[in-house]
């Protein structure tokens, strides 16, 4: 549809300006100026919505938290024996291997891919220690040595205040203010 409409539009303007030609001198530069002061105040509408509020409204369609959460993950995996990842945005080891720089060549003879449901490209389940499924917290509260990288549904608060040996250790926010991820240790 962008050549149609930019034909149409453009046959639009044609028509204002032999219109507008038939006014005298000023009567044409105020509605040209008037023209004009609308053109840039849409684009300039469009861009401050694009630029400056899209990402705040929007950061959780656009998978933010992910680096965040890697980067803290690759700076304390070595303290944790197992790390179990949550699937709720989707799948994370593409993430994990983007962010931390995985080795490919490290990577291809783990590599198990799983059909996914969603008919997507599919799903990884493990990559070395590191388990990328959804929490469920009434059961996962009793793995030891564990490191839980989830969102405010499989980690909810209250619950992990009341597990011995579990500490939130680091939450990382949207744009907007609300839980993307929460990182939770258990000895």
């Amino acid at each position: 549809m962008l050549i149609p409409l930019s034909i149409i539009s453009a046959l639009g303007v044609n028509f204002l300006w032999i219109k507008i030609a038939k006014f005298q001198f000023l009567l044409k530069t105020i509605l040209v100026l008037i023209f004009l002061f609308g053109y840039f105040a849409s684009h300039y509408y469009y861009l401050d919505q694009f630029f400056v509020h899209a990402p705040q409204k929007n950061s959780s369609y656009w998978q933010y938290g992910y680096k965040q959460a890697i980067s803290y993950l690759n700076q304390n995996i070595g303290n944790y024996s197992r790390v179990v990842f949550t699937q709720n945005y989707g799948q994370p080891y593409i993430y994990y291997l983007f962010y931390s720089q995985y080795n490919p060549s490290k990577y291809q003879p783990q590599a198990k891919l799983r059909e996914s449901l969603t008919g997507d490209v599919g799903i990884i389940e493990k990559i070395d220690n590191i388990e990328f499924r959804n929490i469920y917290w009434p059961v996962d509260r009793y793995l030891s040595g564990t490191l839980f990288i989830g969102d405010e549904e499989s980690l909810p608060k209250k619950d992990i205040d009341q597990t011995p040996g579990a500490i939130i250790l680091k939450e990382i926010n949207f744009l907007d203010g609300k839980l993307a991820f929460r990182i939770v240790g258990k000895k």
